[in-house]
């Protein structure tokens, strides 16, 4: 396997990992990783019970090649906010992994 993919793999399990083991991710807030050609964006969307702080992961890929972004926010009740926006090195093809943890 080439060290490329290999990388990527490593990356991958290691998001899911901490996504699974925090035990602080709510369903109360959750991320969107929306992608449009090029254009990236992670959105952070808080329910609507109160305010909390977030930390949010968007792991997109483009042949086989995985490309990642990352943000936090203090958002209020029902509040969302784009907490990574970038344009990407080739035409995205889609959403490889995500994960969110929240202070409550």
């Amino acid at each position: 396997m080439p060290r490329q993919a290999v990388a990527a793999f490593l990356i991958l399990l290691l998001i899911l990992l901490s996504g699974m083991l925090s035990g602080t991710a709510h369903a109360d807030a959750t991320v969107a990783c929306t992608f449009n050609g090029k254009a990236v964006q992670a959105i952070i969307n808080n329910s609507k019970d109160g305010p909390r702080s977030c930390n949010a992961t968007c792991v997109w890929s483009y042949n086989n090649v995985l490309y990642r972004g990352a943000g936090g926010a203090v958002l209020g009740a029902g509040e969302s906010k784009t907490i990574y926006n970038n344009t990407a090195p080739m035409k995205i093809d889609g959403v490889a992994a995500s994960g969110i943890t929240c202070n409550r």
